[in-house]
């Protein structure tokens, strides 16, 4: 009994450290992810340097970047993201990188509120959100625009969202059945990983009673390697 008892306090003493992991994991998913997708303070660089260089925007198809208010009453019943750089950028790939990780944020405040992830889908949630705005997706149109500073050129560049229902709901269901997918690998893990302990448990017992306790040690700690490899894989 006493062989039981320290193989389960084994296993209990791996769960426990698995656990606390995991735990943190998600908090560092809330603290990381969520607190920072929903801060969409707008921030309109491309604006501040065009009166610093009293330049105007002449293409009226742009006018979404210029009069944002003037182009939502223009399309009643649409939805719309834009996003800015927070910063001038030395070349027209960083400014764009940087409008559409600001459009990810936004975008994110809206689907987070359809799809309702939490923990640790809310992280996946965010990536999944992120790759497809860095790839274009519910994109309507960009505009690129450079500047000459004194410093050197520069560019900013913005980016217009379509994130009107009938467009989003599609995205929507798509995170939801890919974070549904995740849920179902990782219950069949569990249940693999579970089953793993289990038979390491019993031919743990089996091999100790034939070899009469003469190698309790070494058996001992290959169950202990064992299960915790197990944990980790499944956590």
């Amino acid at each position: 009994m006493r062989r039981v008892g320290y193989i389960f306090l084994v296993v209990f003493a791996v769960g426990v450290v698995v656990v606390a992991i995991h735990h943190r994991r998600q908090r560092m998913f809330r603290n990381g992810h969520i607190v920072s997708a929903v801060d969409d303070s707008p921030m309109d660089v491309a604006g501040t340097l065009r009166m610093l260089s009293d330049s105007q925007v002449d293409d009226e198809s742009k006018g979404w970047a210029t009069r944002f208010v003037d182009f939502v009453n223009e399309h009643p019943g649409r939805q719309w993201v834009v996003g800015t750089c927070d910063r001038p950028c030395l070349s027209e790939a960083e400014a764009a990188s940087s409008a559409r990780e600001d459009a990810a944020r936004k975008v994110y405040s809206v689907v987070a509120r359809r799809v309702n992830a939490r923990g640790s889908d809310a992280g996946v949630l965010r990536g999944l959100v992120w790759n497809d705005v860095q790839n274009s997706r519910l994109e309507a149109d960009r505009f690129a625009e450079q500047f000459s500073r004194p410093y050197g050129k520069v560019w900013t560049e913005s980016v217009l969202l379509d994130v009107s229902p009938d467009r989003v709901q599609r995205v929507v269901d798509e995170y939801r059945q890919q974070i549904n997918v995740r849920h179902l690998q990782e219950r069949r893990r569990a249940g693999v990983g579970g089953f793993v302990i289990e038979a390491t448990a019993l031919l743990y017992l089996v091999l100790n009673s034939l070899t009469r306790g003469y190698f309790t040690f070494r058996l001992r700690l290959v169950a202990m390697i064992i299960v915790g490899a197990v944990l980790i894989l499944i956590v």
